[in-house]
């Protein structure tokens, strides 16, 4: 009697990584219906300290670091992140396997029950909307600067609880798509996606083979900001390429469905990012976030 090969998948314990993660067990399963995968569930730093904000404890694998432990230990065979919570710059001996597309990368707006109908606009001088991330705190104070923003941290179901029973909170701003995820309804979206620990945003739209990147750096309190946008033509395989080209080319572990995995056209849009991104330096983006280093560092110590 033939068993079927077991394969663990690690994620965090938290109701919208499960969610995530059993999504996809769920695609793998349709793929390799001969495999049995199992869920493994583990907290992480980002999860137990709940007490203090996330630019006080640190983001460096906030979220990832058990994680990656538990694959390079081999106790599970595959992991599951949010790629908002992925370092820059993975561990030597691990690599992106894949990337799901891409689901609503908007930020959206949870009114408490008090103020349904409002809006930010509309909200009153002075209301309280809590986020944990800095660049959306920077974007709503550049836009709202009448509103206050408290830090909130924790899972999902526990900020919302907060935002009903606490009465602290007019609203929170959150993922549109870990709200969809979770069949939470919102009232108001406003723009762009990063990690929670600096004021970056940037947002990708592919459109018949052309990528545009925009990217936006903000002051912490929204004063201040530097937007841009780079677009290109991506290419397509390795039709007419010489074995120069070929061979030449950078190996990307990652799969991304729908482009067939041409090397030609990550290599492009890599390089479309580090182009964008140089230009955003050069412009002053690198003197906005040594300051608010500076500020988060501060806030560390003890100090503003």
């Amino acid at each position: 009697m033939s068993t079927k090969r077991v394969f663990k998948v690690g994620s965090r314990e938290s109701k919208l990584a499960l969610i995530q993660s059993n999504y996809l067990v769920s695609k793998l399963q349709e793929i390799r219906p001969d495999v049995q995968f199992e869920t493994v569930t583990m907290t992480t730093p980002g999860d137990r300290d709940l007490s203090q904000s996330i630019t006080k404890i640190g983001e460096s694998a906030l979220w990832t670091l058990e994680l990656e432990n538990s694959l390079k230990s081999g106790s599970v065979d595959l992991i599951v992140h949010s790629l908002k919570d992925v370092s820059t710059s993975l561990p030597d001996d691990l690599v992106l396997g894949s990337i799901l597309e891409r689901a609503n990368p908007c930020d959206a707006i949870v009114m408490s029950p008090k103020n349904h109908g409002h809006t930010l606009a509309t909200l009153p001088n002075g209301s309280i909307i809590g986020t944990s991330s800095l660049r959306r705190a920077a974007q709503i104070r550049r836009s709202y600067p009448h509103l206050q923003i408290y830090d909130i941290r924790g899972n999902i179901d526990g900020r919302i609880k907060k935002l009903d029973e606490s009465g602290q909170y007019d609203g929170l701003c959150l993922a549109a798509a870990a709200l969809e995820r979770m069949g939470v309804e919102y009232e108001k979206r406003t723009s762009q996606k990063a990690g929670c620990s600096e004021p970056v945003g940037a947002h990708s739209i592919l459109k018949n083979g052309v990528l545009t990147l925009k990217g936006a750096v903000f002051t912490a309190d929204g004063k201040e900001a530097i937007f841009d946008e780079e677009t290109i033509t991506l290419p397509n395989g390795l039709k007419g390429a010489t074995e120069e080209l070929r061979s030449g080319l950078k190996q990307y572990s990652c799969i991304v469905p729908g482009r067939g995995n041409e090397p030609r056209a990550f290599q492009a849009a890599e390089t479309l990012g580090t182009d964008l991104a140089d230009r955003m330096i050069k412009n002053g983006a690198e003197d906005i976030l040594i300051t608010v280093r500076k500020q988060i560092a501060a806030q560390g110590a003890g100090g503003i």
